[in-house]
């Protein structure tokens, strides 16, 4: 999980709040399948920010703390497009589509071209 690009649809509980600040905090990538509560070391941890209507993020380097611009943030409606940078700081390739499923989100990779790749996977809240 390198790169990513995230759609997000916005959960009900979630968008009595604006939409960009809904979003706002960290969150777990994880497959569908994992525990919500207890979340595997294997996964993607994303921050989310708003300043204004400005929303923008990072993954976390689980190892350093350190955070990992992302490319491109675009907040439409209640899709959420996230893009994360290559290691020259240009946008990276794979696509990240989630839609809600109660206070989570769930989708997969796709290409550029919109063409499923990967297992279903989940975006939760972080958890200390």
């Amino acid at each position: 999980m390198k790169f990513a690009l995230c759609t997000l649809f916005l959960a009900l509980g979630l968008m009595a709040q604006s939409p960009a600040n809904s979003i706002a905090g960290k969150w777990h990538l994880v497959e569908l399948s994992d525990d919500e509560v207890v979340v595997p070391r294997h996964r993607v941890d994303f921050v989310f920010r708003t300043k204004g209507t400005v929303l923008s993020g990072a993954v976390i380097n689980r190892n350093t703390g350190e955070d990992i611009p992302l490319a491109n943030i675009r907040l439409d409606g209640n899709v959420l497009t996230v893009r994360l940078a290559d290691s020259k700081g240009k946008p990276g390739t794979a696509v990240l589509t989630m839609t809600a499923s109660g206070d989570k989100f769930v989708g997969r990779y796709t290409s550029l071209a919109s063409e499923p790749s990967g297992p279903l996977l989940k975006l939760v809240r972080f958890r200390e």
